[in-house]
């Protein structure tokens, strides 16, 4: 029979069937090359199964599902999603009949074939061989569906018929269903399959020669050219329907189990396609990227039968690095080969083409210019579902490159002022000259090495001028002036598409990489044109800058580094100060601008601290200049360059504007400048010795006196005195040795020599005049002069940095300019001595204290008193410009004496100063500061009060009156014993030496007895601060009782009658002395309160309800389990070592002073 072939496409133009695929007993799923005839493994299943069968693939889907033998269970492989899935229900033993009659048994084993029909529901049909039956299958579940069906016109096994293992069902494209089977030991047939609802048939088929004695197991019909394939026992054949028998033709030894398509529709040829991006590269080397897309627009994936590979033309290689990228290498399984520096481009036989296709891009380089014209053939992409069509071309021009540069100063690497990132050699700007991209009309090539100082290299290497394509106002950009503050428009015209990058350079530094100095990001331009609005920041400095312009395709472009297209412009600016800024404010400000080198810098002198501070107002001259003045009827400051007959006028903000002065001589060399408060100019032209009033609303210079009246002078400033309207100056021409003041009529010219400054140390260059009158004089190494207008005597009042030249300027109109100023600050309680009051510290004043007030001469100005909030004022009587040292004390002093002794309040001492919260190096109750011309406040000292601490020891110091051993077991009595517990008590080194002497007695006395007498003694030492009000509780130890006629006989008693009687019983001692240090007790003590005569020692019997609370008993851990009558249980011994204003000093080194130290004395008899 001849298989008829029907192409047929649906209405989407796409197939799942695309190609024949194959199964493994060994587990293997696969696709079948026919280039190779071989079959391409896909999946592997050996691990799980190792008997599949019966492979169908799903119209649709293009799901190949296979039956294991083993379990009976059926899965499907998604080519798409490389997944797998097994169906719920396994194929059962026994089935339905779907004719009626007995169920029909089912084999597994016997399971030989399935395939799908073409039906608009595809059925799934397995053959079961052995039995000849054929089942429909739920191809979601795994279900029968409608009961088994024998198929009629098959021989059976019994009869001869189809053995057990082999034979298949496959449906052609036309939608007829196949059946091969070959009779047991018979030749082998194909048979047509026809299937109802309740039966299957086969006509008599016709014979397959060319087996042999091979078995049939496996047929698919291709559904790309209908081509018929049999896998056999022995290899894999084609099937030749067209003649009668069908001729088997073996293909390959390559083995199968089972063969399986699907028959419709016919599956959409793969295409390729490919570009170069960008396609013409102007530079060498040239690289482009190189995209091959390879297209399959069928439902499902399919797989490349040989390997795909793009050979590059001559001279075009993979560049290096080769920046491998699109989705194909992504896909498992697939390897993409593109080796630097190789000439082709290739993916793998076996690649996954998924649904949709998968692309491919490499960088290619070529390393001449010239014309690359990179061609696939057609046929060259082959894939199961047959091979593309069409081929592909795409073309590389690689033009060799012409580059465009800016011409901005470039004079040494990096950058500078007047000294940019231009040339080839600086990383400059450039951009490879491409047809209809531009700036302006004109475009021209340079090798990158074009710079100078007018930005116009480029402009001139050539004709036409190529820097046409910025311009303000309707001028070209070139040379034009801005003004700081000021808004303007740039116009720029463009050629072509592209983006715009600006820069202006605003505080001349030579980048353009500071904050603000882009003034455009990627602008595009409209018809051709970008109206461009800037503003000038009003920070920007003044004098000559440069702009920086670049068009091109490329956006996000730098100032400098290379462009793939486009322009380059560089143009030179003027940035001039805004005219008439705000004006400066008539104050005790001094102003002096100060030359050093080829530039000079306008500074501000700050009288309100001392010693003066010289602060820098940012406005520097391109040139020297040692002439300034201030206009007190404009409040502007003006100033006159060196050998210029420029007037320059500054503002606030640093501002210039200029004018020209005429009537100055040819060879003018002004040094000296001031302005009277009528707003007229007088100018020293050192030069000519000549002296110049200057008219500053018409800008006309006259004459003042003749030349040879200043015959000799070198006059190195001079100013306007408001009190008496004279020019005062200082002539540094040393005609009798040393700097000389002199006054001139600002009128006649009239010279007036008044005396010498009494100054060598240097020239005098410039002067001031404050409100007051008072004139001021500094000379250039650095010393600031109060200049007595009558005498000329000059008295040293500040330092200052020196300079080479200078000139001064100063406010003359009548303003508060202060004599005196107020100095204050705050005495506070350091409690953490870190010299500065934070936290809950409080000011104070220790209960009386003063603050001095001391001059650099080291004498008193003032005394204040610092009051109890720690606050002291020195209100309004300081004297400006000094240095001052503020002391505290308890003494008082008056103005002109010598400061006196620190002293501080009882237990108070120093812990350090600061000055407006900056630490005092020396913690001496001194703080120092200078004082200009403001009020002072903060000059503040720390001071803390010590705690006193009182050290006791008590010592058993005899018994029954032997001081020197115990008589009942001579334990020694007279010799120091160290407690070894606490190296503040008994190991003080301020204790008195030799301790045998001063602490004698035992910790542990040995043995007493009944009725034996014990003297105890505690010994006490003051430490760390003076104490007040001091007494001490000493408990009778239990066992024991006090003796209270223990010392009736022993002197002194203080409390002796007239006849020598007691008036108590004396049973304390007390070793106190202001004079020596008692080793015996310096008096004796009653055992009563002797109020009205002053006793300090009393008894409490046990149990006394007065006993002081201070009294308390501890336990052998030193913890207090009572306290005054309940801690009384044998009695309390108490005395008052000092109290009401006696006081116990603070010792200061060993035994020193002698009543620092002490001891009181008992005794008490055992029970």
């Amino acid at each position: 029979m001849q298989l008829a072939f029907l192409p047929e496409k649906s209405l989407a133009d796409s197939s799942a069937c695309v190609g024949v695929f194959s199964t493994n007993s060994g587990g293997i799923l696969g696709f079948l090359n026919t280039l190779t005839n071989s079959y391409t493994t896909i999946l592997n299943f050996s691990g799980t199964s190792t008997n599949i069968n019966a492979a169908a693939v799903q119209p649709g889907t293009g799901k190949v599902y296979f039956v294991n033998r083993n379990n009976g269970q059926i899965s499907y492989y998604d080519t798409n999603t490389n997944t797998t899935t097994t169906l719920a229900t396994a194929l059962p033993s026994s089935v339905a009949n779907a004719a009626g009659g007995s169920a029909l048994s089912l084999d597994t084993s016997r399971l030989v074939g399935a395939t799908f029909d073409n039906s608009a529901t595809p059925k799934l049909y397995l053959f079961y061989g052995r039995d000849g039956i054929l089942v429909e299958v739920n191809p979601s579940t795994g279900a029968i569906v409608g009961g088994g069906r024998s198929i009629s016109n098959l021989p059976l096994a019994t009869s001869g018929g189809i053995t057990s293992t082999n034979g298949d069902i496959g449906v052609s494209t036309s939608g007829q269903l196949y059946l091969i089977g070959q009779p047991q030991g018979g030749t082998a047939k194909l048979h047509q399959l026809t299937v109802t609802s309740t039966t299957a048939s086969v006509d008599t088929g016709v014979t397959i020669s060319g087996l042999g004695t091979n078995l049939a197991n496996g047929l698919a019909i291709s559904p790309i050219d209908g081509a018929v394939y049999i896998s056999a026992s022995n290899g894999t054949y084609s099937l030749n329907t067209s003649v009668s028998p069908h001729t088997a033709t073996l293909l390959s030894s390559n083995l199968a189990t089972d063969l399986a398509a699907c028959g419709t529709p016919t599956p959409n040829k793969p295409t390729i396609s490919k570009v170069f991006s960008p396609t013409t590269v102007v530079g060498l080397p040239a690289t482009s990227t190189l995209t091959l897309t390879l297209g399959n627009s069928n439902l499902v994936a399919i797989y490349l039968t040989q390997a795909f590979t793009d050979t590059l033309p001559t001279g075009l290689v993979v560049a290096t690095p080769n920046n491998l990228g699109g989705t194909c290498k992504d896909v498992s399984g697939n390897t993409v080969t593109a080796t630097a520096g190789s000439s082709s481009i290739s993916l793998n036989n076996g690649a996954k083409l998924p649904v949709g296709g998968c692309t491919i891009s490499v960088d290619v380089k070529a390393s001449s210019a010239g014309t690359y014209v990179n061609t696939i053939a057609t046929g060259s992409l082959k894939t199961i579902a047959g091979n593309d069509t069409t081929g592909a071309t795409s073309t590389l021009v690689v033009n060799a490159a012409q580059l465009d540069y800016g011409d901005a100063p470039d004079t040494l690497a990096g950058t500078g002022t007047g000294n940019y990132q231009t040339t080839s050699g600086d990383t400059g700007p450039s951009h490879t000259i491409v047809s209809g991209i531009q700036l302006g009309a004109n475009i021209d090539a340079d090798n990158g090495s074009l710079e100078n100082v007018n930005a116009d290299a480029d402009d001139t290497n050539s004709t036409p001028n190529d820097e046409d394509g910025v311009q303000l106002g309707g001028s070209t950009l070139q040379n034009q002036t801005l003004t700081k503050g000021a808004n303007a428009t740039l116009d720029i015209t463009t050629q072509g598409s592209g983006k715009l990058n600006a820069w202006i350079d605003w505080n001349r530094d030579g980048d353009f990489v500071d904050a603000g100095e882009q003034i455009a990001t990627d602008a595009s331009p409209t018809s051709n044109a970008i109206s461009l609005p800037i503003t000038v920041p009003t920070t920007a400095t003044t004098g000559t800058t440069y702009a920086r312009f670049r068009y091109s395709s490329q956006t996000g472009l730098t100032s400098v580094g290379a462009a793939s297209d486009g322009e380059v412009e560089d143009y030179k600016l003027n940035i001039t100060p805004a005219a008439s800024g705000p004006p400066f404010s008539c104050d005790a400000t001094f102003y002096q601008v100060r030359t050093g080198g080829s530039n000079s810098v306008l500074n501000t002198i700050d009288r309100t601290i001392y010693p003066w501070q010289i602060n820098s107002l940012s406005v520097t001259f391109p040139s020297q200049v040692r002439a300034l003045a201030y206009n007190s009827t404009d409040n502007f400051l003006y100033a006159i360059p060196v050998s210029s007959s420029e007037l320059i006028q500054i503002d606030k903000n640093g501002a210039t504007q200029s004018s020209t002065i005429t009537g100055f001589a040819a060879n003018t060399n002004v040094s000296a400048f001031t302005i009277d408060t009528s707003g007229n100019g007088y100018a020293w032209d050192t030069q000519n010795a000549q002296l110049y009033k200057i008219n500053l609303t018409t800008f006309v210079a006259t004459t003042v006196g003749t030349a040879s009246t200043f015959a000799n002078h070198d006059i190195g400033d001079v100013a306007f005195n408001p009190v008496d309207n004279q020019l005062y100056g200082v002539n540094n021409a040393n005609i009798t040795g040393k700097p000389r003041l002199v006054k001139i009529d600002p009128t006649t010219g009239t010279r007036t020599d008044i005396g010498s400054l009494g100054v060598t140390n240097g020239a005098f260059g410039s002067v001031f005049f404050d409100g007051n009158g008072t004139f001021y004089g500094y000379n250039n190494n650095g010393d600031f002069y109060q200049i007595d207008l009558t005498t000329g005597a000059a008295t040293f009042t500040s330092t200052a940095p020196s300079i080479a030249g200078s000139d001064g300027a100063s406010c003359v109109s009548p303003y508060a300019s202060p004599f005196f100023v107020t100095v204050s600050g705050t005495v506070f309680n350091d409690a953490d001595s870190s010299k500065i009051q934070d936290g809950s510290e409080t000011g104070t004043n220790a209960g009386g204290l003063n603050a001095i007030l001391v001059n650099s001469n080291n004498k008193v100005v003032a005394t204040a008193t610092v009051d109890a909030n720690g606050i002291y004022t020195f209100d309004n009587n300081v004297p400006t410009n000094g240095t001052y040292t503020v002391l505290i004390t308890t003494a008082t002093a008056a103005p002109g004496d010598d400061p006196p002794t620190i002293t501080l309040p009882t237990n108070w001492v120093s812990t350090g100063e600061n000055f407006k919260g900056t630490a005092d190096a020396t913690v001496d109750s001194k703080v120092s500061f200078g004082v200009g011309i403001t009020n002072i406040t903060g000059a503040n000292l720390g001071i803390k009060q010590l705690t006193p601490k009182l050290l006791l020891l008590k010592r058993i110091t005899a018994i029954n009156d032997n001081t020197t051993s115990n008589p009942n077991d001579n334990t020694l009595l007279n010799q120091f014993v160290d407690g070894g517990t606490n190296s503040d008590d008994d190991n003080n080194p301020n204790w008195p030496t030799p301790v045998n002497t001063y602490l004698p007695g035992a910790i542990n006395a040995g043995l007493v007895k009944p009725t034996d007498e014990v003297e105890y003694t505690i010994y006490f030492l003051n430490t760390n601060a003076t104490s007040k009000n001091v007494k001490i509780c000493d408990i009778v130890p239990d066992g024991q009782t006090f003796v209270e006629k223990a010392y009736n006989t022993a002197i002194p008693h203080p409390l002796d009658t007239s006849n020598g009687a007691l008036p108590a019983d004396t049973g304390i001692a007390l070793g106190f002395s202001s004079t020596a240090l008692p080793t015996t007790p310096s008096v004796y003590l009653t055992n009563i309160k002797d109020t009205a005569t002053g006793d300090r020692g009393q008894f409490y019997p046990a149990g006394d309800p007065n006993t002081p609370a201070m009294c308390k008993k501890f336990d052998s851990s030193g913890n207090v389990t009572a306290t005054g009558a309940t801690a009384n249980t044998s009695g309390a011994v108490v005395v008052e070592i000092v109290k009401g204003s006696d006081t116990i000093p603070s010792a200061t080194g060993s035994g020193t002073p002698s009543n620092s130290y002490g001891f009181i004395r008992f005794r008490a008899k055992v029970n």
